[in-house]
């Protein structure tokens, strides 16, 4: 991955156009796991809703989305029910698992973070702090999960995420908070 390149989503999210071109590459992978999974149309809803939505209104979003990423995580974590679900003849040939609703989640959560916190004409100093915060802890928290992850499976699933986050690092003026770059170059640094 070029850390040079700006993902089109991100790039008409950030300029407030209705209307990506997506690149279906036959031999791109990432569609299974939502990075391409999203229509023109799907870009066009997201900011009209992002546009609707009071920064309060948004940060309860945030708040519904940590939750389901928490529960999944939880579940995702629980072998012993996961087996048991497993061995009931829930969900076919292997153990059930929550991976996307996981990914998914926190996904969302760190877009919907990430589009306040660089919208300067939506917050004022107060919120502008306590998102700046809640990025950092959310992203902190995230990257410490990935590296501790041992299943493959699990870790692949992550990929759409880690992509996310370099990509918006990438993006990062120097003006803006130095913090939030560090958090997510550190993601970098434990990778390797």
């Amino acid at each position: 991955m070029n850390l040079q390149t700006v993902s089109p989503q991100r790039n008409a999210i950030l300029n407030g156009s209705s209307s990506v071109q997506n690149n279906n590459n036959s031999n791109n992978n990432e569609s299974s796991y939502g990075i391409n999974d999203y229509s023109d149309n799907a870009d066009s809803t997201i900011d009209g809703l992002y546009s609707r939505m009071d920064v309060k209104q948004l940060l309860s979003l945030v708040d519904c989305l940590l939750d389901s990423h928490s529960l999944a995580k939880q579940f995702n974590g629980n072998n012993a029910q996961r087996t048991l679900l497993w061995k009931a003849g829930f969900k076919g040939r292997s153990k059930p698992n929550l991976l996307r609703q996981e990914t998914h989640s926190l996904r969302s959560a760190l877009c919907i973070l990430f589009r306040i916190y660089t919208d300067v004409d939506r917050t004022d100093e107060q919120q502008k702090s306590d998102i700046r915060e809640r990025l950092i802890r959310v992203l902190d928290e995230a990257i410490r999960y990935y590296v501790d992850l041992n299943s493959e499976q699990h870790r692949q699933a992550w990929i759409f995420v880690l992509r996310l986050v370099l990509d918006w690092a990438n993006s990062f003026s120097d003006a803006q908070d130095d913090e939030i770059l560090f958090s997510c170059w550190m993601l970098v640094v434990d990778l390797r």
